[in-house]
């Protein structure tokens, strides 16, 4: 066999080679790809279970919690107790710059809870301002201020989440508390959940 058949092999065995490692090389890339995707998918963690982000609660202007949680929202006369005391004593008006607490509880008993409530005037302006309690947090967007679940008050062993509201310091009107609640059945993802307003 002559010198240039010879390199002529070696070239071609090469470029084979390197085609093999090529393709090789892709397959991997490609199928890692895969595989991490699929680990995303099922190792989802769900990203409001320390409270969801600021307007959520079906305010006028804002969206709930169906922004992120599969089906539509149900009327949450009957789920959602919310109640303003003076002490232990629930109240109906408010004195300008008083402090109270409110406590909100869902009727059910779901596996996995959350809400988030505001209060506002009739002019949609924030009524006061909001304090968080030992199983409540709040944010704010807006110029408005939302309490919130946290993520070790979202479990059903928890009966009712309180906070303090400070009435606004003259007197605003009346003043609507807009809650959003959802009995969330743990399963890990977004579907499934019941959303009461």
């Amino acid at each position: 066999m002559s010198r240039k058949n010879e390199q002529l092999i070696t070239k071609t065995n090469t470029m084979k080679t390197k085609s093999i490692l090529m393709i090789t090389f892709l397959s991997l890339i490609f199928f890692g790809f895969q595989f991490s995707k699929n680990n995303l998918e099922t190792a989802y963690i769900p990203s409001n279970a320390g409270g969801a982000g600021a307007g959520k609660t079906g305010a006028p202007g804002e969206s709930n919690c169906t922004a992120c949680h599969s089906g539509s929202a149900q009327d949450g006369s009957n789920e959602n107790t919310l109640t303003v005391m003076d002490g232990s004593n629930p109240v109906t008006a408010y004195l300008p710059g008083q402090t109270y607490t409110v406590m909100l509880a869902m009727n059910s008993a779901p596996a996995k809870k959350g809400f988030q409530s505001t209060a506002l005037t009739g002019a949609n302006n924030m009524a006061g301002d909001f304090t968080g309690g030992s199983n409540t947090q709040i944010n704010s967007a807006n110029a408005r201020e939302y309490a919130n679940h946290t993520g070790a008050s979202n479990s059903s062993s928890t009966t009712s989440w309180n906070w303090s509201w400070t009435a606004p310091a003259v007197n605003s009107g009346d003043v609507t508390f807009y809650v959003a609640s959802n009995a969330a059945n743990n399963n890990g993802g977004n579907s499934g959940d019941v959303i009461y307003l």
